[in-house]
Parts: C-alpha cells; sequence; structure tokens
C-alpha cells in the first residue's frame, strides 16, 4: 500500500460499514438506510415493493375463487 492510498483509506468517509443492510424484509431482502419501508403485521416490506398481493398475504386475508354453485 502506497501513502497515497493509506491516506485515503483513513479518509474515507464512507466505510464499508456504511453500506451494511439495516435489516431484512419479511420476504429476505436487505434494505437501507433512506429506503421507505412499511411495517404490516409485524413484518417489514420495501414501500415500493407493496402490490396487492403482498399486502393481503401479510394481513392474512383469505382469497376465494368465485363459484357457481348448481
Amino acid at each position: 500500500m502506497t501513502d497515497s492510498t493509506l491516506h485515503a483509506a483513513y479518509d474515507n468517509p464512507f466505510p464499508p460499514e456504511d453500506d451494511a443492510p439495516l435489516g431484512l424484509t419479511a420476504d429476505g431482502e436487505p434494505y437501507y438506510e433512506g429506503e421507505e419501508i412499511v411495517e404490516l403485521d409485524g413484518g417489514i416490506y420495501r414501500y415500493d415493493g407493496l402490490d396487492a398481493d403482498t399486502i393481503l398475504s401479510a394481513l392474512d386475508v383469505p382469497i376465494f375463487t368465485a363459484t357457481k354453485e348448481y
């Protein structure tokens, strides 16, 4: 390591631990500082990854298929 690279390593304003995730979503995906997250029934989800199926599943809302009985 040269003197210039050693000096740059000490002056790094973003050490590697800054890139570490804050936690994992209910789907097992990492989330990082600054990302929008939502808590649904005790699970953490990314806001931009939410859809109706994810929300209904997280809340254990049953989904039925309509059928016509004869």
